[in-house]
């Protein structure tokens, strides 16, 4: 689809794409603590959320090249792969923020049961990324022993960025916000 588009073209939109959530990551940092959202904050929270999809969606489908294609020397994607990555994490840290902002006011069960589900979410989401790891490696007949070298080869870049490592960190963020005010409740109560 790309293929037909001259390289600069190519570059200035996928490049364009991560400046654009660079934006709105930036300006929903303006969010970090606040206890009340406006319905503008929400929707922009929102965003950040399709963005972040969209952009797995891109690197997944379009920046991995299948097996039965050469490839060029290396992997040309390592920058955009890499501020994808800074901006995901980034998105990640403001859910478990203010997950644990809306979480300290629920009850202990609540707060039990979404930590119960968030860990079953996180188990499954692991397994099913081992047992796509290993169609990969039984695909492309590549070991996957030598694991650090995996973002060197431009088949592999869909190993990274999937829906199960997608579900699987936003999953672990809300872990880690819940298990936070819990910790937090807990506290509390010992002090009283």
């Amino acid at each position: 689809m790309f293929g037909l588009l001259p390289d600069s073209i190519i570059f200035v939109a996928l490049y364009g794409f991560l400046i654009i959530g660079l934006v709105i990551t930036i300006k929903t940092y303006q969010l970090w603590g606040e206890d009340q959202l406006s319905k503008k904050d929400k929707v922009t929270l929102l965003i950040l959320f399709f963005y972040n999809m969209l952009n797995f969606i891109i690197i997944f489908s379009i920046l991995t090249i299948p097996p039965t294609e050469a490839s060029g020397n290396g992997n040309p994607h390592i920058p955009y792969i890499g501020l994808s990555m800074i901006l995901f994490l980034s998105f990640s840290i403001l859910i478990a923020n203010q997950g644990y902002i809306r979480w300290k006011h629920k009850s202990m069960l609540i707060k039990y049961l979404s930590l119960f589900f968030t860990l079953i979410v996180i188990l499954i989401s692991s397994y099913l990324q081992l047992n796509f790891v290993n169609s990969i490696e039984r695909k492309l007949n590549y070991s996957m022993n030598s694991w650090w070298e995996w973002w060197k080869d431009i088949h592999l870049n869909n190993l990274y960025f999937n829906i199960f490592t997608f579900v699987l960190i936003i999953s672990f963020s809300l872990f880690i916000s819940i298990l936070f005010s819990l910790f937090k409740k807990i506290e509390c109560q010992n002090l009283d």
